[in-house]
């Protein structure tokens, strides 16, 4: 991966990580996950969640069925930020 941007790199390495040390490749807790790799897997969550349950779910009801671990940082930032554009 030298020729990738490292944060790319980042994101590529961690996005199968979650914030309680189940994913992998390294089980990084959250605390140890990059920012822009937080972002990637709740992205990502969000996608599956939508697909699986319906595209016409709010926000509200993603947010309300994460795992109690996103709430730690970095996640809690993102999930703080996706609850604030809800009510803007």
């Amino acid at each position: 991966m030298k020729d990738i941007d490292p944060e790319v790199a980042v994101i590529l390495v961690q996005h199968h990580e979650r914030p309680d040390g189940s994913g992998f490749p390294g089980q990084l807790t959250n605390a140890q996950i990059h920012p822009l790799a937080a972002v990637f897997i709740v992205a990502e969550h969000l996608i599956s969640f939508r697909t699986l349950i319906s595209t016409d779910i709010h926000m509200s009801h993603f947010i309300n069925h994460l795992n109690p671990a996103y709430s730690e940082e970095p996640f809690g930032r993102i999930i703080d930020a996706i609850t604030q554009s809800l009510v803007e």
